[in-house]
């Protein structure tokens, strides 16, 4: 049987939800004479993602010519793989008595099988690739896209080889278009064989910056590995290239190329009359001798760049133009990634995903065409810049001369090499400057120099995890989110409960037993327990629970309909209560919410009708419009001057004041 019509038969088993992968494909897509009988896989994947029925790569060789994985450790992968369910291995050697498939280079067989399984499906695909912005460009294109087409794309910014192939292998027959962010490096030279498994018609480059540079030495070699993305695409494959970035502009491409930008009045797509207006950013489009209006919501010149890249693949995939206004209209920032968020009254721009010179200089643009109050101050939290290799002196220090020449504030340095940053700001402004390494000095130095009302411009390289900071302080859960690399959760089960185990906290994401009442400990595994994940008490028969100390979080819908809670006693660690948090709890009468507590969320006690009383402390400065919506019962007791007496008289609700 043809490899085209393999594909066929796979495709259809596929969408019936069988074991869908068959040797003989496998065997086609590495050029090898098949041997014995035929069979079923599930998929093929790195022996860390094993699951049933699966072919499990084992490999000592990686792209990465300074990483070489020891046959020791082959063996554990292995051993692993076969515990998960692993029914065939790809390794260079044979391992104990497994059924092995002995090839050169098991990740280069990984990604030859997966870019024969890409083969099968005959659908448009857009690639993005780039130092800085490929997220937030995927997440425009996926927008525009989305218009017109059942758009298939990676989950959050997972775009190496691994979750590449993992992304191609959850296609299905009914998408009509793949878009996929795809990793430049380290090491180099990434993107060519991930744009080969994805097969892009349109690729996109954001830009070339400094990101990895420690890796990569210099800007050129970047350059020349984002430029990988070319090797899969077809002959009428169309770039789309970055018109400010000078290395872009004067690459040597293999592809028709089309240009966006601002600053070059040369390019194909430009952003021209660009205005801010509050959390919006209006401008035109000029293309083809069209001017077109367009708006994002979001800060930030890079952001247009961004838009404009997304405007170029819409109109070479034929989304229709108001269709791609009216994607680009609909994005908005979230995570970690320039993301404008408000707790309790205290204003957080986080953008600590990545850092480079380019995206500190990109992320202060944003920040600082955000409106603020002439009270306010802007206050700088800014973590070490990762990767800069031999230059960490240079870079730092150029960070410290970025920072003293805004106009913030305070500037905070947190990690080892901001102390250069720290030291050179010193040297040119009379700013309150700072530099701190240990996490829990820099949490409670925020905590001294912030007030209601101020804007935190928080920016670092990922591995600084600033989001954990900002986690512990407002109760958020940021670093949960972000996912991807940096730490899988583990679950875990006791005899009451079942949680979510993190690297230094746990969350309790469920109820196992029918007991009226229940006791959360302080910590699992000596993790401790600061968190309710959404919905882990919702319809449940409890009457009573005892939280305990360490909790930071009642998060969205955590007791949502538990009709038999009666009373509860939020412990003064409690920083948030999320929107619906206790709704429609019928039995509830009681409240007590100590201090501590900085945001009660829109709902949070909505339909709890015998709710009498409810305590809010002073720290509490934000309440959510229908907090205590339908409570006609209920009676506010705070303090005289306090966020809480303001908001129980704007919405007529009873309050007595305690002093």
């Amino acid at each position: 049987m043809s490899i085209k019509n393999e594909l066929k038969l796979f495709i259809k088993a596929k969408k019936n939800k069988r074991s869908v992968l068959k040797k003989s494909i496998i065997y086609k897509a590495l050029g090898l004479p098949a041997s014995g009988r035929d069979r079923l896989f599930s998929i093929v994947c790195f022996a860390c993602d094993s699951c049933r029925e699966c072919v499990a790569v084992i490999s000592d060789y990686t792209f990465d010519i300074d990483h070489v994985t020891s046959r020791e450790n082959c063996i554990e992968n292995a051993d692993y793989a076969m515990s998960r369910g692993a029914a065939l291995l790809i390794s260079t050697f044979q391992i104990k008595d497994y059924p092995c498939l002995i090839v050169e280079k098991p990740i280069e067989a990984y990604c030859q099988i997966v870019s024969t399984i890409r083969t099968g499906y005959n659908i448009k695909a857009a690639g993005v690739t780039g130092s800085i912005g490929k997220t937030t460009t995927k997440a425009f294109i996926l927008n525009v896209l989305s218009q017109k087409y059942n758009t298939h794309t990676n989950e959050s910014n997972l775009n190496d080889i691994r979750y590449t192939g993992l992304s191609v292998q959850k296609l299905s027959k009914e998408k009509e278009f793949y878009l996929q962010e795809i990793m430049e490096g380290p090491p180099f030279g990434t993107a060519s064989p991930i744009s080969k498994m994805v097969r892009p018609d349109i690729s996109v480059i954001t830009v070339v910056g400094t990101a990895h540079l420690e890796a990569f030495k210099t800007q050129d070699r970047i350059l020349e590995s984002c430029l990988g993305i070319q090797d899969g695409m077809p002959e009428d494959g169309v770039l789309v290239m970055n018109g400010d970035d000078p290395f872009q502009v004067s690459a040597k491409t293999r592809r028709k190329t089309v240009y966006y930008g601002i600053d070059n009045e040369n390019v194909d797509f430009r952003a021209v009359n660009i205005k801010t207006d509050g959390g919006k950013i209006l401008f035109d489009i000029v293309h083809e001798g069209i001017t077109t209006p367009a708006v994002i919501n979001c800060f930030g010149k890079h952001n247009v760049l961004d838009a404009l890249a997304a405007f170029a693949v819409g109109k070479l995939a034929k989304v229709p133009e108001q269709d791609i206004i009216n994607g680009l209209k609909q994005y908005h920032p979230e995570g970690m990634r320039q993301n404008l968020v408000s707790y309790g009254g205290y204003n957080v721009f986080l953008d600590c995903y990545n850092s480079s010179i380019e995206s500190v200089k990109t992320s202060l643009e944003a920040f600082f065409s955000i409106e603020q109050s002439a009270d306010g101050k802007r206050i700088a939290v800014i973590g070490d810049i990762l990767e800069a290799g031999e230059k960490e002196e240079e870079v730092h220090r150029e960070l410290g001369r970025i920072l003293a020449d805004t106009d913030m504030d305070i500037l905070l340095f947190y990690g080892k090499s901001t102390a250069f940053s720290a030291e050179e700001a010193g040297k040119v402004t009379d700013k309150k400057v700072y530099h701190i390494e240990n996490r829990s000095e820099l949490i409670k130095m925020i905590t001294e120099v912030i007030s209601r009302g101020d804007l935190l411009f928080v920016k670092g390289s990922r591995g600084t995890n600033l989001e954990y900071a900002i986690d512990r302080l407002f109760g958020t859960s940021f670093y949960e989110e972000s996912g991807g690399y940096s730490y899988v959760p583990e679950e875990h089960m006791s005899e009451e409960f079942t949680y979510m185990l993190y690297k230094e906290h746990a969350v309790l994401t469920g109820v196992r037993i029918l007991n009226p009442e229940l006791a959360i400990p302080t910590s699992v595994k000596e993790r401790s327990v600061i968190g309710i994940e959404k919905g882990a008490f919702s319809n449940n028969n409890t009457v009573s629970v005892q939280l305990p100390d360490t909790l930071e979080s009642i998060r969205d819908g955590s007791f949502s309909g538990a009709i038999k809670l009666e009373r509860i006693d939020l412990p003064g660690n409690i920083r948030l209560i999320g929107n619906g948090a206790f709704e429609n709890c019928t039995a509830l009468t009681e409240v007590t919410v100590n201090n501590g507590c900085l945001h009660i969320g829109d709902r949070a006690f909505a339909n709890c009708a015998e709710l009498q009383k409810i305590r809010i402390p002073d720290t509490v400065g934000f309440i959510g419009k229908d907090a205590f919506k339908n409570c006609t019962g209920i009676t506010i007791s705070c303090n005289t001057g306090s966020f809480a007496e303001e908001y129980a008289k704007n919405n007529g609700i009873r309050f007595v004041t305690e002093q």
